[in-house]
């Protein structure tokens, strides 16, 4: 292995900004591969670095660890953690809110707010 492709912990952690203990985290479940070399002399490639920045851009974008695994295709080592979906709220009442998952298409969103028009003079109808 060439010497300029490889980082100790210590350098991993500069290059990307990350503390060692969320580096072995992150490794400990099956997020970013384990080091080239292990033990004393422990030793990360450039894909680590990589990887780690691309951790970080999600995490930028608000996207959880389970998420992020997803995304990067990596698997779950030691601990399970289900995969997040996040929810739109629409208000279609005072008392009225319809959930719906943020990825939905807009033609059904738009749909879903058609029909509710048409549903809440029904739902709010005195008998």
């Amino acid at each position: 292995m060439n010497q300029e492709a490889s980082f100790t912990l210590k350098e991993l952690i500069e290059a990307s900004g990350i503390a060692g203990r969320t580096i072995r985290y992150y490794i400990s479940i099956g997020l970013l591969y384990p080091p080239l070399k292990s033990g004393r002399g422990a030793c990360y490639g450039p894909e680590h670095i990589e990887k780690l920045k691309k951790i970080r851009e999600f995490q930028r974008k608000g996207l959880t660890l389970s998420e992020i695994m997803y995304h990067l295709g990596a698997r779950m080592e030691s601990t399970v953690i289900p995969v997040a979906v996040k929810w739109d709220a629409i208000q279609l009442d005072d008392d009225l809110i319809i959930m719906i998952r943020s990825d939905s298409p807009p033609w059904k969103i738009k749909k879903l707010k058609q029909v509710m028009a048409e549903l809440l003079p029904v739902i709010n109808k005195k008998d």
